[in-house]
């Protein structure tokens, strides 16, 4: 078993969402193959990630310098047990309770990526549990 899944491996049933910083886009290439291999799904954007996080038991994000604020605030969420969302569809606020038990939520990105979002006012180290950087 890699590193990597052993950090996979640890971040089951963990209250916050775990962050994998790839050195560059082909590490993080490698890391959602693994992802993908070990079950998890990807959630695109953050109805997507609050639609998952209802019905699925493992997945994963990506985060690019462009983070997008409803997304942040899905990952700062995560860990209170409820998350807040307005869907813009439905024009109604939806509340999602995430199940911690056998489940984990693990967000994917480039250490460039990790320092823009950082410098456009994202805290994500702070709002995160277990990391991973090779």
């Amino acid at each position: 078993m890699s590193i990597f899944q052993t950090f996979l491996t640890h971040s089951i049933a963990s209250k916050e969402v775990s962050l994998a910083i790839a050195k560059d886009e082909a590490e993080e290439q490698e890391f959602i193959v693994s992802l993908e291999t070990n079950g998890f799904k990807k959630a695109v954007d953050a109805n997507d990630f609050v639609h998952q996080v209802a019905k699925n038991k493992k997945l994963y994000l990506m985060a690019r310098e462009n983070l997008r604020k409803d997304l942040y605030d899905c990952i700062v969420q995560y860990p209170t047990g409820a998350i807040d969302l307005f869907n813009s569809v439905s024009m109604k606020s939806q509340v999602i309770n995430p199940s911690y038990e056998d489940s984990s939520v693990v967000l994917v990105i480039t250490k460039y990526h990790l320092s823009q979002v950082l410098k456009h006012g994202f805290d994500l180290l702070s709002h995160t549990g277990m990391a991973y950087q090779t």
